[in-house]
């Protein structure tokens, strides 16, 4: 039986990769991450939720 010798990783650049100056997830500020993070999880979490329910709620808001 032949062994696969391990594969090395290699960074390949992208052909129309370009530099931005918006800043990475983790160069985010923590709180502004924990933030982002809640509101995500918050809209996820309403979106599963069956239609008839959702409805009932965007009514509370008005």
């Amino acid at each position: 039986m032949r062994h696969r010798p391990a594969r090395r990783h290699v960074y390949q650049t992208e052909l129309f990769e370009t530099e931005t100056d918006r800043p990475s997830w983790r160069e985010l500020p923590a709180r502004t991450r924990e933030t982002v993070t809640s509101l995500v999880a918050q809209l996820l979490s309403e979106l599963s939720q069956p239609r008839q329910t959702r409805r009932a709620k965007e009514g509370e808001h008005e």
